[in-house]
């Protein structure tokens, strides 16, 4: 009775990378399991050591696409008359993914007999060759579902278009944003045909074009299979109408005025902003802001638990639309619509300070960093993450509302007081709990202050006109200082008002003692040169702040300024003439 065996060895995802196969998706192995005649027959085989590679076969999944199959062998180690390894075949698996060539490949071992008697197994490699697309083109959908070219964007533009790294939450990167490399173009001629990678080229046309206007833009993507395994896509855009906000409501504010909210939003009617920018042109990505923009705006005022929705409402019918039956010369961008924008607000409960407490102090006494709290909390300038720029703030008082950026100003506060004596590195924690009293907050500070720092050397570089002595009779630390931060800005600011830099920028560095550290000035030089102004406006270059000498003539008048090491040379030019002069022939 004849016997037989089968090793299966499978490999299917649908959707691999462009650049091969990933080391994370492995291949499958399926052995059958042989009834005890085939056992013992295979026992027999195990006992000679030898199962040849009698055979291997090519196969397409697909019978409209051509293989190469010197390509494959090429990407093979597995040949005719080797012996047959579960391990070399499942790297060539690995190897023909990584050809970028293939979506999905298979490896199939059977039993076989050679024409001489010789027991082996047949290799069927059974490959699903990638799609090459042959041409890109985008139409637009009519109402009807008919298409024609008659785009409101430039078809350039949007053929063009590159993937930019997103600007939001880690969590919307995650959900929104291609994987891998964060900067693509669009599918174009040439390209492997990837749904994935359509998908993504539809939804960064439709985000163009919702930062158009056109809040309701839908965009579908055909694929139509040619021969010879190519492709042709088409991306069917139904671009609606560009929206216009005309009126801005908004419900459940009871403890913030409209007109406060309506300060703090970007998205609303022109009236209410400034005129020489547009604010009325509908954009999702601006609505998302202008919603956190609002909550930023409760946060602080101690709304913790508030919640803001928005939604748009059509006002009035189609603007521009031709009357029924009648000729229209309209194009897709003449076509406007009304919106309202509603803003809906649960503001919940607002939240004041009961208590400040604070754990971890060793250098300061519990109650000097309470006063410095008390003492040094107005008009903290902290960086606001939502409203993206430096304001300022007060920091959390009792018996006053809540508010994140006040927790951050007393955060800066703290690790002021301890920089300013050496310590810093500290690191300042928070944690707010329920207070007994309704509505009200237990805040505590948990201070981790690390070792206290003194001044090693302190460095200079970046000058290469400017001396090193007149950066560093600026500079308020030296060498074996308590390393104080206070001292450090404001040695910045003294070397950034000689007007000599571009920019000044400071760091610190490890030694190898452990309580010091190097105190790094590095500058950018101002560009030296010579300017002149003729007339009643004058020229004054970035640099040149001193006067080195005026021609009058009427009714034009020059002047040439230059550099301060200009200015000062001149002076003591002019000063040596008159000295010499009053020691010499001038004085006869």
């Amino acid at each position: 009775m004849r016997w037989s065996f089968f090793v299966f060895l499978f490999v299917g995802l649908a959707h691999m990378s462009a650049t091969g196969f990933s080391q994370g998706n492995s291949g499958t192995l399926f052995i059958s399991n042989p009834p005890a005649a085939l056992k013992s027959r295979a026992a027999a085989d195990n006992q000679k050591s030898v199962i040849r590679i009698l055979e291997i076969e090519y196969t397409s999944l697909r019978t409209d696409i051509p293989i190469h199959e010197d390509k494959i062998r090429s990407n093979i180690r597995s040949k005719t008359g080797d012996l047959f390894s579960i391990n070399v075949v499942d790297e060539d698996i690995k190897h023909l993914y990584q050809t970028g060539d293939f979506q999905n490949v298979q490896i199939c071992a059977s039993e076989m007999r050679s024409d001489d008697g010789e027991n082996g197994v047949r290799l069927t490699v059974l490959v699903d060759p990638k799609l090459r697309v042959e041409g890109v083109d985008i139409k637009r959908k009519r109402e009807d579902g008919g298409l024609d070219d008659h785009l409101a964007l430039k078809k350039v533009d949007l053929l063009n278009l590159q993937f930019k790294e997103a600007d939001r939450s880690s969590k919307e990167v995650s959900l929104s944003s291609p994987p891998g490399d964060q900067n693509h173009k669009v599918t174009k001629s040439g390209d492997i045909l990837s749904p994935e990678k359509l998908h993504w080229d539809a939804q960064a046309m439709e985000k163009l074009y919702k930062e158009k206007g056109y809040y309701d833009v839908r965009i579908d993507v055909k694929e139509e299979y040619l021969k010879d395994g190519k492709a042709a896509v088409t991306f069917e855009i139904l671009e609606g109408m560009r929206g216009f906000i005309k009126k801005v409501r908004i419900l459940g504010n009871h403890e913030v005025s409209e007109m406060d909210l309506l300060k703090v939003i970007n998205l609303k009617p022109n009236e209410f902003s400034d005129m020489s920018a547009q604010s009325d042109l509908y954009d999702e990505l601006i609505l998302k802001d202008d919603v956190e923009l609002i909550k930023n705006l409760y946060l602080n005022r101690g709304f913790i638990d508030v919640s803001v929705r928005a939604s748009i409402d059509i006002r009035n019918p189609i603007h521009n639309e031709p009357a029924t039956g009648s000729p229209s010369n309209v194009g897709p961008k003449d076509k406007t619509i009304d919106l309202i924008l509603c803003y809906k607000i649960e503001e919940g409960q607002r939240y004041g300070v009961s208590r400040i407490s604070v754990s971890g102090n060793t250098f300061f006494s519990e109650g000097d960093i309470l006063k410095e709290l008390r003492n040094n909390s107005k008009g903290v300038e902290v960086f606001d993450p939502i409203r993206l720029k430096f304001v300022h703030s007060d920091g959390l008082t009792r018996g006053r509302a809540f508010s994140v950026n006040g927790l951050q100003a007393s955060m800066e506060i703290l690790q002021e007081m301890y920089g300013r004596m050496g310590f810093r590195e500290v690191r300042v924690e928070w944690k707010t709990e329920p207070s007994e009293k309704k509505g009200e907050l237990d805040v505590h500070f948990k201070i981790v202050e690390g070792e206290k720092l003194f001044v090693d050397k302190v460095i200079i570089c970046g000058n290469t006109i400017t001396k090193d002595e007149v950066i560093r009779r600026e500079i308020l630390l030296k060498p074996g200082d308590v390393f104080s931060t206070e001292l450090e800005r404001s040695s910045k600011k003294k070397i950034e008002r000689l007007n000599l830099f571009s920019s000044v920028s400071t760091w610190a560095e490890e030694t190898d003692s452990p309580n010091q550290q190097k105190l790094i000035f590095s500058v950018l030089e101002k560009p030296e040169d010579i300017t002149f102004g003729a007339g009643l406006s004058f020229l004054w270059s970035e640099r040149s702040d001193r006067e080195l000498f005026r021609i009058s003539f009427f009714p034009v008048i020059v002047i040439v300024t230059g550099p301060k090491q200009f200015a000062d040379w001149k002076g003591r030019f002019i000063k040596s003439i008159f000295q010499s002069g009053s020691d010499g022939k001038l004085k006869n």
